[in-house]
């Protein structure tokens, strides 16, 4: 039955209602074989059991349900304890419906700090490269604020090259967003380097930019992993003022949390808490949601708790060794060029480029000469018959050359494990028969 676009004048029997919808959801991709979602889909009984309990609580009442305030303010410390806070500082911290809403929050307290030291009438503008969320162009859009984007490519190793700042910065940049771990292809930008760039750069012209960071998905794979060992890309970095990551991603919160820090509460200008008091006592504080569900908060905080240092970097270790065995086996068929770097790190020597559990991939150079005509789109719908869900894109001017590159992705998350294998297994099969096709 297909989903009724009116409301009935009647009122139906509550079973016949639930089979419709159930008879409708049944037909869905199933959620351990949508493998380009990075939003975490299995969840343990209490943590299920938790959601229950906490899903009619709403974060906003503050005093009615004080043990959601205590649990949210309890996960805003754990990460900035692990995003490497500093003693001087004094990080003030939101749950936020998202990396997309953290972004825009963080985008207008940047764009507020500026305005307030700011002289004349001249539009600001923000910096970010090519690889960013599409959320940091729609805060530039959103609030009026002019894009400045850095293009990358293979040749900066789909990371923003510091290099290109160069002209592109001056008295009206509020600041530059940068990346760890790019939807697109996984990888991190390289914040220390952009970092000693801007600091350079202010000693010469007196510029003082500050860096926002997208760890949508890198900030809770980086601290847990063994990339955590090499360049700072945290609050150990003083011009970082903030960073945001998305619970429900490599956090293995219920959907949906996400998590915006900053250094200081003074990097939030006061004109942006704005206070309401027709709920029971006062609250004044940086949204621009307000009810919402405590329940992932709950759930955050219970993984916190359950998992542990401990369980959190064997976690992520799983999947990037995941990540690590699919990668080398596209690429080992000859089939098959990786994008993404999470299988090119030396398996028990430490020794990882930063990056998080995604198999991003093109065809291989040789296989395109072998058979000209295959198509990864075809390849991707294909799948979608075998009930795998690898969403295919292209990227834009990334080549070598300029030229665009197609690829497909695949997301390394616990319950897609198992499935990326079977997954790749087809994927091999598939391409098989297209070189059998091309070759009679």
């Amino acid at each position: 039955m297909q989903p009724q676009d009116h409301l009935p004048s009647r009122s139906s029997s509550p079973d016949r209602v639930l089979t419709s919808i159930e008879e409708s959801l049944v037909k869905d991709v199933v959620p351990c074989r949508n493998l380009g979602s990075f939003v975490t889909t299995l969840h343990s009984e209490p943590v299920c059991k938790l959601v229950a309990q906490s899903l009619h609580k709403n974060q906003a009442c503050m005093e009615e349900y004080p043990s959601i305030s205590k649990f949210k303010q309890a996960c805003i410390s754990i990460l900035a304890d692990l995003w490497n806070k500093q003693s001087s500082d004094s990080p003030y911290g939101l749950a936020t419906t998202g990396s997309s809403e953290a972004i825009q929050l963080a985008g207008v307290a940047m764009r507020n700090v500026w305005m307030a030291k700011s002289v004349g009438n001249r539009r600001p503008n923000v910096i970010f490269g090519s690889n960013a969320h599409v959320c940091v162009a729609k805060f530039a859009q959103y609030f009026d604020v002019e894009p400045r984007v850095i293009p990358v490519s293979s040749g900066s190793g789909y990371t923003l090259d510091p290099l290109l700042l160069h002209g592109r910065v001056d008295q009206h940049t509020i600041g530059v967003f940068l990346t760890l771990g790019t939807t697109y292809t996984g990888h991190c930008d390289p914040i220390s380097d952009v970092a000693a760039y801007l600091d350079k750069l202010q000693c010469e012209s007196g510029f003082d930019i500050p860096i926002h960071v997208d760890a949508a998905s890198g900030g809770f794979v980086l601290p847990f992993s063994a990339a955590h060992d090499g360049p700072a890309w945290d609050f150990r970095i003083p011009r970082v003022v903030s960073i945001n990551a998305s619970g429900h991603k490599f956090g293995f919160a219920p959907s949906t949390v996400g998590w915006l820090l900053w250094r200081d509460p003074g990097l939030v200008p006061e004109n942006l808490m704005l206070e309401s008091s027709y709920l029971r006592g006062s609250q004044s504080e940086f949204t621009l949601s307000f009810s919402r569900s405590g329940a992932s908060v709950v759930g955050q905080y219970y993984n916190f708790q359950h998992l542990g240092l401990e369980g959190y970097r064997r976690k992520i270790s799983q999947l990037l060794e995941t990540a690590y065995s699919i990668g080398s086996q596209l690429e080992d068929t000859g089939y098959f060029h990786c994008l993404s770097n999470a299988h090119n790190h030396c398996r028990g020597c430490g020794n990882q480029p930063p990056g998080i559990p995604v198999v991003v991939f093109t065809f291989s150079e040789t296989f395109k000469k072998q058979a000209p005509s295959a198509s990864l789109a075809d390849v991707g719908d294909r799948m979608l018959e075998q009930g795998f869900a690898i969403p295919h894109y292209r990227l834009q001017t990334w080549g070598s050359e300029g030229e665009d590159i197609e690829v497909l992705r695949m997301v390394i998350r616990e319950d897609t494990r198992d499935q990326v294998r079977i997954a790749s297994r087809c994927l091999v099969d598939i391409v098989a028969s297209t070189v059998v096709v091309s070759n009679e």
